[in-house]
Parts: structure tokens; C-alpha cells; sequence
């Protein structure tokens, strides 16, 4: 019963501070609330927006592509999106709980939940939701150590609905229609290395960082 009580507490004290949270602007085109303000953190090149309460740890985390081999076939997103994920799983020994696709004004992304016991200092369990816009990649994190899955999955959905894109359709895009542009292999091998080094997971408000030194993904 107290720990019952204690989740239910916990929840609505997150909840009411969710109401009043603080808007960040992530990109020139979009826009997340984090239950407060978050720090900034500009790693390896990556925009990375951070914020840690009682129940989890939230990260919103940029990287702009910049060279040529960031072009994207847009007819290759669900490949793309599901390479990202299972090099997510590989490095981390992680295990996929979840997946599930999602729709905003018409772009497409990918939810999905896992857990990995890998490093004890981490939360274990990582509700993640990715989407590739004009060229970047958008993936926003709640990780939290909560042994209560249903107010984490709560939460965290409060989070990742708080995404909102202010910019109309025709001014954004999710990949070329050229597949000849795209080098998709070394697209996922970059993007995947680069989700695990950012920096994601914060023990006393320090960041521990993952550093992979070779990641290859291999295209069909």
C-alpha cells in the first residue's frame, strides 16, 4: 500500500509540474516542455537539451547533418529507423520491449521502449522516441530507474507529446527521392554511433558518456 501510494504521489507531483514546464525550443521548427528548465549541452558537435527529476532523467539530443553521406532516401526512412534501433540494442545489449510508429502533420518517426542492465549507474529503462526532419535527426529520451512501468510509460508519453513542430508541411521534408544521393550504410553506422556518445545518462548530474570506437551496419 505505501509503495502504491508513494508511485501515486510521485506521478502527480511530476504531473503538475509538467503542467507548468518550461518550452525549449530544439529546433528552428520545433519545440519540447520539459518539467523544468533544461541545461544545454553542446557535445561532439550535437545539441543535446537535459533535464533530471526524482522520476527520470529527459534528453532531447540534435544532430544536424552536415556531408553528403547524411542524405537520406526518403522511400528508406523504415529501414533507416529500424537500423538506428537495432544498433541502439547491439551496443547496449538491450532488449526491445516496444515499437511503434507515429505520425506528425504527416512525418513519420518511430517510438520504442527497452531496457539494458549493461551499467547499473544507468536507468535501465528507456522509453525513446526518434524522427528524422530536414536532414537531422530529432530523438528524445526518458530514462528512468521507476520499477512502475505503467506511471513511467505515462510520463513519459506527456513527454514526448510536448514535441510539436511549428512550421507547415511544405516546409519540411524527411529525405530526397533520389536513392543514387544515398549512402545509407554509413548514414546508420554515423547516426548510430552518434546516439550512444552524446552523452546520454546522468548519475549525480554528471554525464556518463559511451564511447564507441567502431560500429559498421551492413545494408541489405
Amino acid at each position: 500500500m505505501k509503495f502504491t501510494l508513494s508511485v501515486i504521489l510521485l506521478l502527480m507531483g511530476h504531473l503538475a509540474s509538467a503542467q507548468t514546464g518550461y518550452k525549449q525550443k530544439v529546433t528552428d521548427y520545433s519545440s519540447v516542455v520539459f518539467p523544468g528548465q533544461p541545461v544545454h549541452i553542446d557535445t561532439l558537435g550535437q545539441n543535446c537539451y537535459k533535464y533530471v527529476d526524482s522520476l527520470a532523467v529527459y534528453l532531447v539530443a540534435i544532430r544536424e547533418g552536415k556531408e553528403e553521406d547524411d542524405v537520406l532516401d526518403a522511400a528508406k526512412l523504415s529501414e533507416y529507423y529500424e537500423g538506428v534501433i537495432k544498433g541502439i540494442l547491439r551496443v547496449t545489449n538491450g532488449k526491445l520491449i516496444s515499437k511503434k510508429a507515429f505520425d506528425t502533420q504527416g512525418l513519420k518517426g518511430i517510438d520504442f521502449v527497452y531496457t539494458s542492465t549493461q551499467n547499473p549507474n544507468v536507468p535501465y529503462l528507456r522509453f525513446q522516441r526518434i524522427i528524422f526532419i530536414n536532414n537531422a535527426l530529432i530523438a528524445i529520451h526518458f530514462f528512468t530507474f521507476s520499477e512502475n512501468k505503467a506511471a513511467a510509460e505515462i510520463a513519459s508519453n506527456k513527454f514526448f507529446n510536448s514535441f510539436v513542430i511549428n512550421a507547415s508541411g511544405t516546409e519540411l521534408s524527411q529525405g530526397v527521392d533520389h536513392p543514387s544521393a544515398v549512402k545509407l550504410a554509413s548514414l546508420l553506422a554515423k547516426l548510430i554511433t552518434w546516439t550512444l556518445t552524446y552523452g546520454v545518462l546522468i548519475g549525480g548530474g554528471a554525464i556518463i558518456v559511451f564511447i564507441v570506437r567502431k560500429f559498421t551496419v551492413r545494408s541489405k
